[in-house]
């Protein structure tokens, strides 16, 4: 092996005299390097976009929920099923809640359909995560009243409204007397205290909080709940904990987890991230093309010194081995530049873009500045790689996982390892004496 190795590492240096074959590995170096660095960075993102997102839409609900079976899916007994889930100690948070579709209207008569949810006065003192998650930006979270809402901002913004207003909130569920066969709506005043941000578009339009006897009132449903909602400190164990908890009560409660709840969103963007990985590694497919174009133009090249070393006593697997080395010596080097590259790239991403969007930015004003006198152009927008508006983002989010890493070498070292194996084969097929005499 070691002689393998010392003729490997030397076919990698001495190519001063055939300068195309050192153009060629630099060029099978650098590709490697750089779709690794793709790869890190890509994978990066997509891991930072899918937490940011699952912990918004975490935080604000539950990890567990527990409801009755049908449609209306009330517990009518939520103190006593909570009671006994505390002392089985599952879950850091326990509590009851109720929600329904109502309509908002505001003062200046807009209107728009929301998700009203019922929640415990102190939810945000017992529950960190929720606290974090719904963020007061105006106001303060104040529930102590019957008729007291927060809102989300963009739904502050459609409607219009800022703290101490009124709004008025429909509910075609919570009438007690019929009109015509059917339950008539019921339309009550609330007051906003509270106006939150969670940095998730739709929640922060469509999503409103008021208390839980509140919503008990407004539904007609009084000393119920539309189920028990449970914090875990681990997420990833909620449906351990769902199956515990309908073993616990017979399986006389429905409960589900934020995986099912979520499992459109979530499926999706773990298939968009394989799609991404695949795509992307086709990088590294390329530059592993090139290793092996090296490799063939480096045994033509070394036809004489392989007839020699064939005639010393070199066998097969010898040969084999030292253009082996040489290949995967290319690939290794690639894999570490662009592990290296990949997350300093990633770790900086979003100052990079920063600097990309003023540059850009600068640009088109002084171009502006410069013909606006004898064009008609108008003024230019603002340039956003990422725009912040669409996104929902305060940064770019992302997450260097070290299984991501991992993967991408070993796969990467899999498809070298293919690539410098085919051409190496080749080197075997020569006979020695024929290049002798005629090489």
């Amino acid at each position: 092996m070691k002689l393998e190795f010392f003729i490997g590492t030397r076919y990698l240096r001495s190519k001063k005299h055939n300068r195309f074959i050192s153009f060629i590995t630099i060029i099978s170096i650098v590709g490697i390097g750089i779709g690794i660095m793709a790869l890190i960075t890509v994978l990066s993102v997509m891991n930072g976009f899918q937490n940011t997102i699952r912990e918004k839409i975490i935080d604000t609900g539950f990890h567990v929920y527990v409801t009755s079976y049908g449609k209306s899916s009330i517990v009518n007994n939520y103190d006593a099923v909570i009671k006994k889930i505390k002392e089985e100690k599952i879950g850091k948070v326990v509590t009851p809640f109720f929600k329904g579709q109502v309509i908002i209207k505001s003062t200046m008569q807009r209107i728009m359909g929301i998700e009203l949810f019922g929640v415990q006065n102190n939810l945000n003192k017992i529950d960190t995560d929720f606290k974090k998650s719904i963020r007061i930006v105006e106001g303060d979270f104040d529930l102590k009243e019957k008729n007291y809402i927060l809102i989300g901002r963009e739904l502050a913004n459609f409607l219009d409204i800022k703290i101490g207003d009124r709004v008025d909130i429909i509910s075609p569920q919570g009438g007690k007397y019929k009109m015509f066969g059917r339950v008539a709506p019921v339309m009550k005043p609330y007051i906003v205290k509270g106006i939150f941000k969670t940095g998730y578009y739709e929640y922060d339009l469509k999503l409103a909080f008021s208390s839980l006897s509140s919503l008990q009132t407004l539904f007609n449903r009084p000393k119920s709940s539309w189920g028990i909602g449970i914090k875990l400190k681990d997420i990833f164990q909620a449906r351990r904990v769902a199956r515990r908890i309908q073993k616990l009560f017979h399986y006389k409660y429905q409960v589900f987890t934020w995986m099912d709840l979520n499992h459109n969103l979530f499926t999706a963007l773990k298939n968009e991230k394989t799609m991404m990985y695949l795509i992307v590694f086709l990088i590294i497919i390329v530059a592993a093309f090139n290793i092996a174009s090296t490799l063939i133009m480096l045994i033509m090249e070394k036809k004489k010194e392989i007839g020699i070393l064939r005639t010393m006593g070199s066998d097969a697997s010898q040969i084999i081995g030292i253009f082996m080395i040489n290949g995967m010596l290319m690939g290794v080097i690639g894999i570490l530049s662009g592990i290296i590259a990949g997350v300093l790239l990633t770790l900086n991403l979003d100052s990079i873009f920063n600097f990309i969007e003023n540059i850009v930015n600068v640009l088109s004003r002084v171009y502006y500045n410069l013909f606006s006198k004898f064009f008609d152009i108008s003024f230019p927008e603002r340039f956003e790689i990422l725009a912040r508006d669409v996104y929902y983002l305060e940064k770019l989010p992302v997450q260097i996982m070290f299984w991501d890493v991992f993967s991408i070498c070993i796969g990467s070292m899999i498809v070298i390892f293919l690539f410098s194996f085919v051409p190496a084969k080749q080197a075997v097929k020569f006979k020695p004496m024929e290049i002798i005499r005629y090489e």
